[in-house]
This record gives C-alpha cells, structure tokens and sequence, in this order.
C-alpha cells in the first residue's frame, strides 16, 4: 500500500468514529393548531387537583330561581328546646272515681243537675211537615244538643258519644233525644276549668242523661288543684286508685290545646276522632312512660311539648322532666 493509500484509509476510519460518539438530534413535536369554537373539537383543559386535606364542593346550578341543590340548613331557623324538671311528690293527689256503666246509670235515682251544660232543642223540617217522630202520635222525640260551658277544655261524653271542646279542636256539641221514651245514658264530663286568680282546677262529673227529662243529672264530682309544668301549655296532678294513694298511682297530664296526642302506645283519640286533653301515664319501678303533643302556637305555626317519667328498680321517686319547644 503506497503512503497516499495509507493516508486516505486513516481519514475515512477517524470520521466514522466522530460520527459515533456524538448523541442524536431529539425529534421535534408537532403541535396541532388552534381550533376556534364551533370549527372543531376544543382542546381539553387541565383539571386542577385538590391540594391534600382540601374539601371540595361541587355546586349545582339553578333552574330559573329554583336551585337544584339541597336547601341550606341553620341551626338558628330550628327551634330550641327548654328542660323542665317537675317533682313528682309535690303535686296535688285525688281518687276519680270510673265512669258510670249503663247499670248505673238506669239505677241511679239522685243526683243535681249539672248547670254546667247547655241543652238547646233543634228544630227540623220532619216537625215542620207533619212527619216524623214528633207527629201522629209516635215516638214524640226530638233532637237537643248538649254544649259544655264554663271549661277551658275538656270533653263531654254522653252514652257512647264522646267529644272535644275548648281549643282549636274543638268536636262541637254532643246530640241526643229527648221524648217520652227515650231511656237513661250514662255522663261524663270533664277539663280544665280556671278560677279567679289564675289559678286552675281539673273537675271531673259522673251522672247520667235523663232523655225523658231531657236533663243532665250528676250524680259524683270530683275536683283537684292543678301544677303547671309548662307555663300555658301543660299542667298535672296524681291520680291515685285509693285514698292515701297506697295503690296504683298515674301520673295525669293536661293540656289546655292539643292538636295531635302520641304515646307508646300509639295515637290517643276520642271517639269523635279529637286527640284528648288529659293523658294518665302508670308509676312504679322499672317503668318509663312519655308523651308528645303538638299544640297551636300562633296562626299556622305548631310547637311540640313532650313529658317523660321514669322510675329505676332501685328509684323511691320517680323522675319527671317535660320538654318544650318552640
């Protein structure tokens, strides 16, 4: 090999290695170019990541001026609710005496007439027409209505017919007969009756319905100094089963208004489909009992009062607290 070919053979052999030692060149991206809106699909925007701990809410939008969204809740809008602790031992105790039964009633020849109702005849087109039972010579009876007055609330029963009266749920007046034929019906009323100087008294009559003198006779009344637990919504007092009360004893609960009366026994009402207002809850050891009642407030607004008793195993007295609301 001639010194020239020598020459030539090392340059080609020193540029291979140059080319082999330097890095290669990184491929350029390419970048699509802008899109207008409407003209294409609109490039993805980045999503920012809550930082650790950061709570996120998600907020819905509005139809019109109705948000879609859950109503914002303040514990300032709900009402509060008062404890009211109330011995048991200082309440006034009284023995009340059942209700007549129908034997009672058809044996019982005394008794005053209670002032306390309002009896009213009502006329009827059956009178006015020459039939019916009040012509010809039949049964001679006519319709009356009976109305308890002098009573903040309470109710009125006469035979099998019970209703409220007093308050915003009151059952209206009882209707009964009176002819030469009609027979006696056992009575009761009762409530909570005021007297002067603000104090309240719970009386109780027993007696019965004379449909041939078209009179309420009573024959037992029973009357008992109330304890307001709350004030203007709920009073009490002890009933007890006998004198001394060494028998059974109830805890009674009166409420000047209820709208709707709940035990754990279910839904308490009368007859007429009134909730009652007075409520008698058992005492004795082991036991707990209680009580809501929804009341009127002021205009459509309702307030909810609840009573508890309760009696340990071990207890001596039991323990009562009422709740009221607002």
């Amino acid at each position: 090999m001639t010194p020239s070919q020598t020459f030539a053979l090392l340059a080609v052999m020193a540029l291979g290695t140059g080319c082999a030692a330097s890095a290669p060149e990184a491929a350029t991206p390419i970048k699509k170019p802008a899109v207008a809106v409407g003209e294409g699909d609109k490039p993805a925007e980045p999503v920012a990541q809550p930082a650790a701990g950061e709570l996120v809410v998600a907020v819905f939008p509005t139809v019109g001026d109705w948000a879609t969204s859950k109503r914002v809740r303040h514990g300032a809008s709900r009402g509060s609710t008062e404890a009211m602790p109330f011995s048991i031992a200082d309440l006034a105790s009284t023995v009340l005496t059942p209700p007549l039964d129908d034997k009672a009633a058809r044996d019982a020849t005394g008794g005053v007439e209670a002032t306390e109702l309002k009896i009213e005849k009502q006329t009827s087109s059956y009178d006015q027409y020459g039939y019916g039972y009040n012509s010809y010579g039949g049964y001679r009876s006519a319709y009356h209505t009976a109305t308890l007055v002098g009573f903040a609330s309470g109710s009125l029963r006469i035979g099998a017919r019970e209703v409220q009266v007093g308050g915003t749920s009151s059952g209206g007046p009882i209707y009964a007969n009176c002819g030469q034929y009609e027979a006696k019906q056992p009575l009761r009323f009762e409530g909570l009756r005021p007297v002067p100087g603000g104090d309240a008294r719970y009386e109780v009559a027993d007696g019965y319905w004379d449909g041939v003198a078209c009179k309420a006779m009573v024959t037992s009344r029973k009357v008992v100094a109330l304890s307001e637990i709350v004030p203007g919504k709920a009073y009490a007092f002890l009933h007890c089963e006998e004198e001394g009360c060494s028998g059974k004893r109830f805890l009674n609960v009166v409420f000047p208004e209820a709208r709707t009366v709940l035990t754990q026994a279910g839904p308490l009402r009368l007859q007429s489909g009134q909730p009652p207002t007075r409520v008698s809850m058992q005492l004795r050891r082991g036991l707990a009992e209680s009580v809501v009642v929804t009341q009127a407030q002021s205009g459509w607004k309702q307030s909810n009062l609840t009573v508890e008793v309760q009696q340990g195993v071990h207890d001596d007295e039991p323990i009562a607290v009422a709740f009221a609301s607002e």
